[in-house]
């Protein structure tokens, strides 16, 4: 099988062989882009929980439980402890919960989601790339399959969360990352070759003035910004130069 040079390192990260990720991936209906030319075809690298995956509902009514109202409005995760008293264990406790693997399987896409990554797809290669530890691929991939965006993504790779998800986005020469949280972004620099986009209904547009990150509240948002972003982009790597 002649594949890509990511497919054999993204067999690795999730510490199975080639076969066995070629057989889950097929399975569960990515579109798998190992195996086929894809010339100067530039890479969007897109978080989950948050993202494409509508975790506030189960995160607001789990801080209910323990006596906290954090809003309608979804935020990152640094205004979240804010809001609870700066209680960083507080938070833990509820990814643990929120993004156990039953939790996964219940949770729904955000708003406009489908229909932003099959205008995305397109374009691009689209690799969703999540914290979660590696033990979690599996679900998150039926997760994927359950809601009929599987064929609509090139590969779903978890970085866990000791590794900073911009150093891999970097490492495979990714275009664009799209993340609801912002700690995952703010070290993007105007200078570098990467955009960024902050997503969500609670981003800030000035958070990240002056930094090369920008600000989506919607998906159609995040769809006119990579828009804007992309000519400019495809020329310069088919030319082999940075921005």
């Amino acid at each position: 099988m002649d594949c890509n040079p990511n497919f054999a390192q993204t067999a690795l990260t999730h510490g199975m062989s080639e076969g066995t990720y070629s057989s889950l991936t097929g399975r569960h209906s990515l579109r798998k882009t190992y195996g086929r030319n894809l010339g100067n075809t530039p890479v969007i690298a897109v978080d989950v929980g948050g993202t494409v995956e509508d975790t506030w509902p189960a995160k607001r009514s789990w801080f209910a439980t323990k006596g906290f109202d954090i809003g309608q409005i979804p935020i990152g995760r640094r205004e979240i402890v804010k809001r609870v008293g700066g209680n960083e264990d507080l938070y833990k406790d509820m990814v643990s919960d929120v993004y156990s693997d039953a939790k996964i399987a219940s949770h729904h896409l955000t708003d406009g989601c489908s229909e932003a990554l099959r205008h995305l797809a397109m374009r691009f290669r689209v690799i969703l790339l999540t914290s979660r530890p590696t033990d979690q691929y599996l679900i998150t991939l039926e997760w994927l399959g359950s809601l009929g965006i599987g064929g609509l993504i090139d590969d779903l790779v978890c970085v866990g969360p000791s590794r900073r998800k911009l150093d891999w986005c970097r490492a495979i020469n990714a275009s664009i990352v799209v993340d609801d949280d912002m700690r995952h972004l703010e070290a993007v620099k105007l200078e570098e070759k990467i955009r960024a986009i902050h997503f969500g209904r609670g981003a800030d547009p000035t958070a990240a003035m002056g930094s090369g990150v920008l600000s989506a509240c919607t998906w159609p948002d995040v769809v006119t910004l990579v828009g804007g972003l992309m000519p400019t982009a495809e020329r310069a790597k088919s030319l082999g130069v940075q921005l």
